[in-house]
């Protein structure tokens, strides 16, 4: 679900249509400036998230336009203020300017983008994995890129606003009428249908990246623990009695067994379909249990409602190449709450 790489633009949501350019030499009697990228590193959301976002705060600063393939799957999800372009462009683009090129070496690291040379189309590569490239000063600017189409939201929207009668029919206690259960007939809870709830995301990220794919683990990546999951939602959840577990995630077999047991109509899981939508509906939740990677910071980033963050500190793995690459200070905010 989160990882990306089968994700096309075959959504049955409609998007927007932008205006695409489909020949090279439009930009040689352009006199608009342009920041060229590579987007093809990663298809990840959260991956392709952060890397939209540093670009256009680079782009903004520059009084440029942004460059962006149309084939860019970030259109499932937002109507972005870009300039398209096709493939083959795109290509052409990159080849033309290999010689004035800036690339970050590593994913994670800020570092300062030098100023452009003096011609129309300049070009930043890297995965551009730090909220340094837009936080603080192109926050407003990157929140107002990711605001979510309608069609997504309004998915999120209404999976969101039928937890509450899932959750009463799921508490309800059927009648005993003829000496059996009454399909037909139950008694709720006075408040079962209460509008009063607290719902807590939680994002668990299981899938074969992190679980079977040896490189990224040798790289530093981890999962987060079972144990790290009963101790962030049992601290979400603090003394309330009213609250609903969202659980978003790619291997829900893994969370089904590893996750704590709660009381019937307590926890729900995302539909599994469509990452957009499961960013969209985490996007809605009170607070949030972020699990690793860069999907589950951007939930917490476009979240603007939740009371608590909670994110597990055990990533990078200690002494990893990909720890010396994070700076935590830098890429976790510091309202966000650490726990192992």
């Amino acid at each position: 679900l989160f990882l990306g790489g089968d994700v096309t633009l075959d959504q049955p949501w409609q998007i927007p249509q932008p205006k695409v350019i489909y020949d090279v030499s439009y930009f040689d009697n352009s006199q608009q400036n342009y920041l060229v990228s590579n987007f093809s590193y990663s298809k990840g959301l959260g991956n392709l998230m952060f890397q939209y976002a540093s670009l256009k705060a680079i782009a903004n600063a520059r009084n440029a336009s942004l460059v962006v393939p149309l084939s860019s799957t970030l259109r499932r999800a937002f109507e972005l203020n870009a300039t398209f372009i096709s493939d083959k462009v795109a290509d052409q683009l990159l080849e033309r300017t290999a010689n004035v090129t800036f690339e970050t070496k590593t994913c994670c690291s800020f570092v300062k983008i030098p100023a452009p040379p003096d011609r129309k189309i300049s070009v930043v590569l890297g995965y551009m994995q730090n909220p340094l490239y837009f936080s603080p000063d192109s926050e407003a600017l990157v929140r107002k890129e990711f605001t979510f189409l309608d069609a997504v939201q309004k998915q999120a929207l209404n999976f969101m606003s039928s937890l509450s009668a899932r959750r009463a029919l799921q508490r309800a206690r059927p009648l005993w009428i003829t000496g059996k259960p009454g399909d037909e007939a139950f008694e709720m809870e006075p408040d079962a249908l209460s509008d009063d709830l607290y719902y807590i995301g939680v994002h668990v990220r299981r899938g074969i990246d992190i679980e079977m794919n040896e490189r990224n683990r040798k790289h530093g990546h981890v999962a987060a623990p079972a144990d790290y999951y009963k101790k962030a939602m049992a601290l979400a959840k603090g003394d309330r009695e009213n609250v609903v577990f969202v659980v978003c995630s790619d291997n829900i077999a893994w969370a089904q067994k590893n996750l704590p047991t709660y009381e019937k109509g307590t926890i729900f899981y995302c539909p599994g379909k469509y990452r957009e939508v499961e960013m969209a509906i985490l996007a809605q939740c009170d607070a949030l249990v972020l699990s690793t990677g860069t999907f589950s910071w951007w939930t917490g980033f476009l979240n603007q409602k939740a009371t608590k963050i909670i994110y597990y500190s055990g990533w990078p793995r200690p002494g990893s190449d990909l720890m010396k690459m994070v700076n935590k200070t830098e890429f976790f905010p510091s309202s966000w709450t650490p726990l192992a």
